[in-house]
């Protein structure tokens, strides 16, 4: 059994401890943070094969591929019958457990689902519990991306619910199952959703926090917008092209018929609003010196955009109006 290794963020809440009763019974493993089950575990508790039931989550995999990035992680192990070589597992985390099973059937197999969602809200509560930093309100950089993590986080969670919600659509249409078995498949999904809207609540938190510590924002001066970019974890011609897609900038010559595109300037909303400026210096060359203008992205232009990002109304792969 792996000891616990904390890597979440948040506050700590009150929860019962996992006692060793509960480790034994449900052998729940800690990977990274996250309290995970190995495929074999589940096959033995709902009597499968593993064989069927690595089947399964390959088939969950090949629908929705992001499933094997967060809620199935691929692991291996050997066997005294077979020596050195690697046969094939899967780590479940929550939500994998609750897509995976949901079409197990029978009282025992209900049980045991029930049992085991319980058994990951106490370690994932007792993780949370366990690790609870110091948040540093001066540290802009662990701000911004505490609220980008939990944007994805809930993106993350939402995509696993509406897998789950039209899993159970297509179940519908199976004639052969009971009420007792939509009711299993309804418990899963609430779960699942329940999830979802626990992190967006905590979203919704972090965003507050961020919008007090204005001061923060205020103190910072103008940078350069690819530098910036990467602040952000945003590829730095895409922000190019979203602030030329909101006036703020543009590239000289690029609006006039037959021209070429040049240098990257401010356009006339960016510099109205404060959100850019020109920062004018000189640069030698063989002809002399030459004066040089480099558009920089201000304190204003970088609040607005983090306030976005803290709403999650910035989608960072595709431009939207301001």
């Amino acid at each position: 059994m792996n000891a616990l290794t904390p890597a979440l963020m948040g506050a700590p809440v009150a929860t019962p401890a996992v006692s060793e009763a509960d480790v034994e019974r449900f052998r729940l493993e800690v990977r990274d943070g996250v309290p995970r089950l190995d495929s074999r575990v589940i096959a033995e508790r709902f009597e499968k094969r593993h064989s069927d039931v690595l089947r399964s989550v390959d088939l969950l995999i090949q629908r929705r591929p992001k499933l094997a990035l967060r809620n199935f992680a691929e692991g291996s192990y050997t066997t005294p019958l077979t020596g050195r070589q690697l046969h094939r597992c899967y780590l479940v985390d929550r939500d994998g457990f609750a897509l995976l099973v949901m079409g197990f059937t029978g009282d025992a197999a209900l049980a045991w689902k029930l049992d085991y969602l319980e058994a990951f809200n106490r370690m994932e509560a007792m993780i949370w519990s366990r690790q609870a930093p110091a948040l540093d309100v001066d540290d802009n950089q662990l701000l911004r991306r505490m609220l980008v993590s939990k944007i994805d986080e809930v993106d993350s969670l939402r995509a696993v619910a509406e897998a789950e919600r039209r899993a159970r659509i297509e179940a519908e249409d199976i004639a052969s199952l009971s009420d007792q078995e939509m009711f299993d498949m309804g418990r899963a999904l609430t779960v699942v959703t329940h999830r979802a809207e626990a992190s967006a609540a905590r979203v919704d938190s972090l965003q507050l926090k961020a919008l007090a510590y204005d001061r923060i924002s205020a103190a910072r001066t103008s940078r350069v917008i690819s530098e910036y970019a990467k602040d952000i974890r945003m590829q730095p011609k895409a922000l190019f092209e979203l602030l030329d897609s909101w006036d703020w900038i543009f590239q000289r010559g690029s609006r006039d018929v037959g021209s070429r595109k040049g240098r990257w300037v401010g356009g006339y909303r960016g510099l109205s609003r404060g959100y850019v400026e020109h920062d004018t210096g000189t640069v030698k060359t063989a002809a002399g010196t030459v004066e040089s203008r480099q558009v920089m992205i201000t304190a204003a232009g970088q609040k607005v955009i983090e306030n976005m990002l803290a709403q999650g109304r910035l989608n960072l792969r595709r431009p939207i109006k301001a």
